[in-house]
Parts: structure tokens; sequence; C-alpha cells
């Protein structure tokens, strides 16, 4: 998989808007149950995004809390 190098700075700079974006493809990821290597992942990469965000983007990660909790359950 490639990824653009203005969304890695954004996630390693822990930027609010990569982090949302991040945790919407770990909502992507655990569709993905067919691959048994990404069942834990999902939850443990939205519950690391959760602590570095900051309280005001909260809002914006309950689909894919919502998405990984369907799927992962």
């Amino acid at each position: 998989m490639d990824m653009d190098h203005v969304c890695m700075d954004m996630f390693e700079a822990q930027d609010g808007v990569g982090l949302v974006m991040l945790a919407h493809y770990a909502a992507l990821m655990s569709m993905r149950t067919n691959y048994w290597y990404f069942q834990r992942w999902p939850r443990l990469l939205l519950e690391s995004i959760a602590e570095l965000l900051a309280p005001e983007w909260h809002q914006h990660i309950s689909w894919p809390r919502n998405m990984i909790e369907l799927n992962t359950s």
C-alpha cells in the first residue's frame, strides 16, 4: 500500500485532521473480517487515536468508533 507523504506527515505530527483520517481507515480495516491479521488492529489504532486527539475532535471519530464496535464484537 502506498501512502502519500503529506498524509504520513500529518499522522506523524498528530494533526487532528490526519488522525481523523486514520480513524476512518481503521474503520475500513475492521470491515475486512476475512483477514485474521486485521482483527485487533482497528480497535487498538482507534484507542491510540482517541488518546492523542483533543476533545473537540472526538465527535469526528464517532462513525469509525461505531463501525469498529459493530465489526469487531
